[in-house]
């Protein structure tokens, strides 16, 4: 079994379970509208910004190189930009990014291409 596909189902299973929380408080206040505009708002931004540029961003700032910080500051741009900015506000945010980190960690073979892709990443030019 591949072994990133537990955390693909994971944040599937979240991203159904916001929507289905973000309809039914809409449905309940009346305010579709509202959150349509929101959600245009955020697509709009997310494809004006390149999803790489915040994340290499915080990258470059990991000096010297900490495979440790560079993995939690992946997980963590990568669940807040999945499952909403909000979240990392959550006081259990940080605990979440440390679990999923150290899953991550305990696969050698992932940890060692993430830490790869991460620093090209954070050597990466930054983009017009």
């Amino acid at each position: 079994m591949d072994p990133i596909r537990p955390f693909s189902l994971l944040l599937r299973s979240l991203r159904a379970t916001r929507k289905k929380g973000a309809s039914s408080v809409a449905n309940e206040t009346g305010s579709t509208s509202a959150q349509g505009t929101q959600v245009a708002g955020i697509a709009a931004a997310r494809s004006a910004q390149p999803a790489e540029q915040p994340l290499r961003d915080r990258l470059t700032s990991n000096a010297p190189w900490d495979s440790r910080k560079a993995r939690e500051i992946f997980v963590e741009h990568t669940l807040a930009r999945e499952l909403g900015a909000e979240l990392a506000r959550d006081p259990a945010f940080g605990e979440l990014v440390a679990n999923v980190s150290v899953l991550i960690e305990r696969e050698p073979r992932i940890n060692a291409r993430l830490d790869t892709l991460l620093r090209d990443l954070a050597k990466a030019p930054a983009g017009p």
